[in-house]
């Protein structure tokens, strides 16, 4: 299996080169990233340039709501390509049908060589991770 921990300090070069970073809900990532790796959120987070709040300024509604959402998934189908596969829903029957898990709790116990992952190409891929509602880790796997 894979682990993040194998390039961990080729990760924390990448991270602290001057450069800016575009991410989707950087807050979440800036405290991973920042918890896993140690490279902090006052160091990481001023070159960090976050799609999510851009596409809310744009449109602040979820789609329930008539707007065009605000998932990366969402705007991707729009902004991208809208045919890229929803690898994220066929992710979550995985979790029911073989794990006996949920949403919240699959996406720790699905390994990132599963046979639905090697199906489906990399670009489109949902990162899986370990990362529930009291707790984010990245070992063993992937915002």
């Amino acid at each position: 299996m894979l682990r993040a921990d194998m390039f961990e300090k080729a990760i924390v070069r990448a991270l602290r080169q001057p450069r800016h970073f575009t991410l989707h809900n950087a807050p979440f990532d800036l405290q991973v990233i920042d918890h896993d790796f140690g490279v902090t959120i006052e160091e990481l987070g001023p070159r960090a340039f976050d799609t999510r709040i851009m596409a809310h300024l744009l449109d602040p509604r979820q789609r329930h709501e008539g707007g065009r959402g605000l998932r990366l998934k969402e705007l991707a189908e729009i902004y991208v390509d809208p045919t890229v596969p929803d690898t994220e829903k066929e992710l979550h029957a995985i979790f029911r049908k073989e794990y006996k898990a949920t949403r919240e709790t699959g996406w720790a116990l699905i390994d990132i060589d599963h046979r639905s992952m090697s199906s489906t190409p990399a670009s489109t891929r949902s990162r899986p991770g370990a990362c529930s509602t009291s707790s984010c880790r990245w070992s063993g796997t992937s915002g």
